[in-house]
């Protein structure tokens, strides 16, 4: 269904990121989380408040293809109440949309409107592991752990999470690719001093960490 709408002003314009939503949380940039833009090609389109009824111009759509950093930028009508979603992914990305989620932006005037940003979902599986001494007497919370590879799409990607306070860390609903886990060195360091000072010996901190 779509609805026709008045004139464009050049002013009203609507952007923002596509992220995937690593740890399921519904929240589109979490980066803290692990979330982090998914690149070109993903296109989000114009709706009601709903997201139901797409809005279109002159007889056209109103939507925006993301770029290489998974950026966007759409133009808007003038005045009124609009959502914005993922309105298809690119063909073999390892990304479903998320049914439901959008974001309500209500334009006045010749406002613009940023960081209106959007989720995705990965879809080949998850990536687990843990951060701690050799005699697992002490698990290491708040290491930075990077995933980084490539989607069987092609797509380059990088995730950065912290580990938890037990030592583990979840990258969930990453595209089926081929991936590299790697701890942050000085995070280790750091804390495996005060583990020696703690304790005293020659504890060696590991990572338990799965296969690329």
């Amino acid at each position: 269904t779509v609805m026709a709408t008045s004139t464009v002003d050049a002013a009203n314009k609507i952007s923002g990121t596509v992220y995937n939503d690593v740890n399921n949380n519904a929240t589109s940039h979490d980066t803290a989380a692990g979330d982090y833009s998914v690149g070109a090609g993903f296109v989000v389109g114009l709706y009601d408040t709903a997201g139901t009824t797409e809005i279109i111009v002159a007889g056209n759509h109103v939507v925006a293809t993301t770029n290489g950093t998974g950026n966007y930028e759409l133009q808007a009508p003038n005045g009124g109440s609009f959502s914005v979603k993922v309105k298809s992914v690119p063909a073999g990305s390892g990304y479903d949309l998320i049914a439901g989620h959008l974001n309500s932006v209500i334009l006045n005037g010749t406002l613009d409107y940023t960081n209106i940003n959007l989720s995705v979902r990965g879809t080949g599986g998850s990536v687990a592991g843990s951060v701690g001494t050799q005699d697992s007497a002490t698990m290491m919370g708040n290491v930075q752990i990077t995933l980084s590879g490539t989607t069987q799409g092609g797509v380059a990607i990088t995730s950065t999470m912290s580990t938890l306070a037990n030592g583990t860390y979840l990258f969930s609903n990453i595209p089926a690719g081929n991936y590299t886990v790697k701890p942050n060195v000085q995070d280790i360091e750091d804390q495996n001093k005060a583990y020696l000072n703690a304790v005293g010996g020659g504890a060696v901190p590991i990572f338990s960490l799965p296969a690329p």
